[in-house]
């Protein structure tokens, strides 16, 4: 892995032998890239100007590891175990684990303002647990399990 502040003048050969050698290790590999290290230096400072013999070098390097079997994916790509939970999602978890009921579950997601969902709600029939389920695990997203929950508080399914 290589790390936030990697400086720009390390030569592309020892970027990618790192991203080579941690996806050996780990099976994958991260590289962060912050718009800084791009930018053309007055001397003591960054400006606000791309330094356009960097942007080149980062070119190259996406070349090369594209051209080496990788797969290079943004951080919205990424699935969502990797990803920072909602506090809400925190809470279907424990849910669909049986570490909460259901009148905490729709409390959280009320007072989180994931959703107008009233306060007087109490029942959550057991099988969407099964959705509460793909929904943590990434099977389906946040906003398809929200879109469900939604539906079935508009057709009385949860009351």
């Amino acid at each position: 892995m290589l790390a936030q502040n990697t400086n720009q003048s390390m030569l592309n050969e020892k970027i990618m032998s790192s991203i080579k050698d941690t996806v050996h290790a780990s099976g994958y590999a991260i590289v962060t890239l912050n718009f800084q290290d791009y930018a053309q230096n007055n001397g003591t400072i960054k400006t606000n100007v791309p330094d356009m013999q960097k942007i080149q070098d980062l070119q190259s390097l996406i070349d090369n590891i594209r051209s080496s079997g990788y797969h290079i994916t943004t951080i919205n790509e990424l699935p969502n175990s990797f990803k920072p939970q909602a506090q809400w999602a925190t809470s279907v978890y424990q849910w669909s684990q049986d570490k909460i009921s259901s009148v905490d579950l729709l409390k959280s997601m009320a007072q989180q303002g994931t959703m107008d969902i009233g306060s007087n709600l109490t029942t959550i029939p057991s099988w969407v647990k099964h959705d509460a389920k793909l929904q943590t695990t990434g099977q389906i997203s946040d906003d398809e399990f929200l879109n469900a929950i939604q539906y079935l508080v508009k057709i009385h399914a949860i009351r």
